[in-house]
């Protein structure tokens, strides 16, 4: 499938969003990395909101206690997904699964706070959870369409 995807954007004469199409969809065929940029974006994620979001609420609008309790999940997502980035399961699809819907659980969470705080919530504040939510929701997608792959590649995350 995402051969003939890639073959339709080529005869199109699209080679510059063939190729970023193709770079973006290799990362599904190496789990460990997904792993990785799973665990270091969480990582980021906790570590913006606990030193930039919090101390910065005002300019922001979430209330600091949402940002505490988005934090903590972040830095719990990012330790489960750098642990599997070292340990590199065999089995990785139900790995990719867990972490892939914990990540949109996480988006849904903070879609939520978004409405409920909306009133308080700045434009800066809008811009950094959307933004946070969209990044987030990218990787879930790599990770469930790796997880879907799976059987298709090794337990090392290359082709067969």
């Amino acid at each position: 499938m995402r051969q003939q995807v890639v073959q339709i954007v080529l005869q199109n004469d699209l080679p510059m969003q063939s190729n970023m199409f193709s770079n973006f969809l290799t990362v599904t065929r190496k789990p460990s990395l997904l792993f990785l940029i799973d665990g270091v974006g969480a990582l980021l994620s906790a570590i913006l909101l606990v030193a930039m979001v919090l101390p910065l609420q005002g300019w922001f609008g979430m209330p600091p206690y949402i940002v505490r309790y988005l934090a903590i999940p972040a830095f719990a997502l990012a330790g489960y997904s750098l642990i599997c980035y070292l340990i590199k399961p065999s089995n990785h699809r139900p790995y990719l699964v867990f972490i892939a819907v914990a990540n949109i659980i996480y988006c849904i969470i903070t879609s939520i706070m978004l409405l409920r705080y909306s009133g308080s919530i700045t434009p800066l504040g809008i811009a950094y959870f959307l933004g946070e939510i969209s990044i987030v929701i990218t990787i879930a997608s790599l990770e469930l369409l790796a997880a879907k792959t799976s059987n298709k590649t090794g337990s090392n995350g290359t082709a067969y």
